[in-house]
């Protein structure tokens, strides 16, 4: 209802609410200041410095994990598509570099991710690969949506075989859903190209039912993979997870459907 508004009056009007936020309640309310200010890109340092982890490393304060990740999410939705190279995303990487802990790790990567959004930047692939490969299923989740948004539309070749060989390796659902929706997102606007791998999804099983259902229904209706799964009866899992869910209803925002790039209405 606010984004892009700077609008924070609800928040300020329920702070003690606020405060009763732990966990990923509380990266969610965090990340929701970076919808607020979407598209402030000068600001968004200074509206969430409070909220980031400081140079010296992510605090050691019980909770202050979960409102870092969440900034480092909503620094990334502040500055969703401006690229790579500036000093946000430059930001992100070394966060993501040098942090410790997952929760962190996980902010950095979605935050990387959309800022960097089809920028395809090698760097910052590297770099979200190296969090994947620590086998973290939190960390790694995020990673691999981050890396199918960094490389958003291209169908490389060998960043989806990068990110396929993986989901054979890791033991992580969570790692194998984040990579099958990275994929996807690489994928994006590139259906025919999409076809092999989809195939080979599907013949090895990787994914089992969660897979059959969101890439049958991407292949047959061509809208945006994440706009699919929220709308299939696979919504109650993401909705376990409420970044998950934060980053499908923004992505969702971002990307046109099948209907409006052809012209007809919303």
């Amino acid at each position: 209802m606010h984004a892009g508004t700077t609008s924070d009056v609800f928040l300020r009007d329920n702070l003690e609410w606020l405060g009763l936020a732990s966990n990923w309640s509380k990266f969610s309310a965090t990340a929701g200041l970076g919808v607020i200010h979407k598209g402030y890109f000068e600001q968004g340092m200074i509206i969430l410095g409070p909220y980031l982890p400081q140079s010296g490393g992510e605090s050691n304060v019980q909770g202050a994990s979960y409102s870092e990740g969440g900034a480092l999410y909503a620094l990334g939705l502040i500055n969703a598509g401006c690229g790579t190279g500036t000093a946000v995303t430059t930001y992100l990487r070394d966060t993501l570099n040098t942090a410790n802990g997952e929760i962190v790790q996980h902010g950095a990567a979605l935050g990387l991710g959309i800022a960097g959004m089809g920028s395809k930047n090698m760097e910052a692939f590297e770099d979200l690969k190296r969090a994947l490969y620590m086998d973290s299923a939190i960390a790694g989740e995020a990673a691999g949506y981050a890396m199918g948004l960094t490389m958003l539309g291209t169908a490389a070749e060998e960043p989806i075989r990068e990110m396929l060989s993986y989901t054979r390796e890791t033991q992580h659902e969570k790692i194998i859903r984040g990579l099958a929706v990275g994929i996807a997102f690489i994928f994006y606007g590139r259906q025919e190209q999409a076809n092999e791998t989809i195939d080979q999804l599907l013949a090895e099983k990787v994914i089992q039912s969660f897979r059959y259902d969101v890439i049958q229904a991407h292949r047959r209706f061509r809208i945006p993979f994440y706009a699919m799964v929220a709308s299939t009866r696979w919504l109650w899992r993401m909705q376990e997870r409420p970044t998950t869910m934060q980053s499908a209803n923004y992505c969702i925002s971002l990307f046109p459907t099948h209907q409006m790039m052809s012209g007809g209405r919303r």
